[in-house]
């Protein structure tokens, strides 16, 4: 029976994650895996694993289909096989998880409820899931001279 290791960790900088590769592979592990959830593209990680490694077979697991498509997901794939060796790479491919989209209003609500409701709705027809709001205290974060001046926003 083969043993491979996930190596997921987004507190190491890649070259730390590739070392860790390397010293798996000494160690006996068969495969080495990562996946795009802690904001690394897993092709390019595994492109450096390939390189750094002699044998250990290269794992996606997973690599999520809502945010790449197939024919650039299996591209990649054939790309890192290229790169590092047939039969080397294991693609794995799945739904993961949706994407959750965060409209930024930020103060463009002037601190009037109805212009951040009007936002939030144009927010929501945009296809957003969520809103995030700042206020600011002009009295705290504007210069004396302009507290009085109009802006010319919603």
């Amino acid at each position: 029976m083969d043993v491979g290791v996930s190596l997921v960790d987004p507190t190491r900088v890649s070259t730390e994650l590739t070392a860790v590769a390397v010293e798996a592979e000494r160690l006996g592990f068969a495969s080495l895996w990562t996946n795009e959830s802690t904001a690394r593209e897993a092709f390019v990680t595994l492109t450096g694993w390939g390189h750094a490694t002699a044998n250990a077979r290269l794992g996606t697991g997973v690599c999520p289909i809502y945010n790449r498509p197939p024919l650039t997901a299996a591209m990649a794939a054939a790309t890192l096989a290229e790169s590092v060796g047939r039969g080397r790479v294991v693609f794995g491919i799945g739904a993961g998880h949706p994407v959750y989209i965060t409209g930024e209003i930020g103060i463009n609500h002037n601190g009037e409820l109805g212009n951040a409701l009007a936002l939030i709705d144009a927010a929501a027809d945009a296809g957003c899931d969520a809103v995030k709001f700042q206020k600011r205290t002009p009295r705290v974060c504007t210069p004396r001279d302009q507290w009085d001046i109009e802006r010319d926003t919603p």
